[in-house]
């Protein structure tokens, strides 16, 4: 949910090209949307886990300086 939530955001940022746009794009963007989160979560690696695990330990080696 998090990831495809992650991907909707992604991609309104990303302009249309000139055959791009319309009703179709619209409402094929959120399948793709949730295509892609299942690619990455399937692959296992999207560094989340890594980046929240070094914010934890910097936080603890900084809590503990006081």
């Amino acid at each position: 949910m998090f990831l495809s939530q992650s991907f909707d955001q992604m991609f309104k940022t990303v302009q249309s090209g000139p055959f791009g746009g319309g009703h179709g794009e619209k409402m094929w963007r959120s399948v793709l949307s949730q295509e892609y989160a299942k690619a990455v979560a399937e692959s296992g690696d999207t560094g989340i886990a890594q980046s929240i695990s070094g914010m934890m330990r910097a936080y603890d080696n900084t809590s503990g300086a006081d």
